[in-house]
């Protein structure tokens, strides 16, 4: 499963609504009402401008889960090899 289709309120695999919000839209989501509710975040805050903010955060927290994630991987297979 690609990151970007991560859900972000997983349901049961077999059950029918097993399509909700991709974590992605929810991290932006986050973002875009952090960006609303603080006028000194963001100053051009035309919709477009905010979305396309909201999702460049959502993005690079994307990133940064994937990569702690990998650490968290690493930091996990060393402990076991020296165990």
């Amino acid at each position: 499963m690609s990151e970007k289709s991560i859900k972000a309120f997983p349901s049961h695999p077999e059950s029918y609504l097993n399509d909700g919000m991709d974590l992605r839209d929810y991290f932006a989501a986050k973002a875009m009402h952090a960006i609303y509710m603080n006028p000194t975040f963001f100053h051009e805050r035309t919709d477009s401008k905010v979305v396309c903010r909201a999702y460049s955060i959502a993005d690079k927290m994307m990133k940064q889960r994937a990569l702690s994630s990998e650490s968290e991987e690493t930091n996990t297979n060393n402990t076991k090899s020296e165990a």
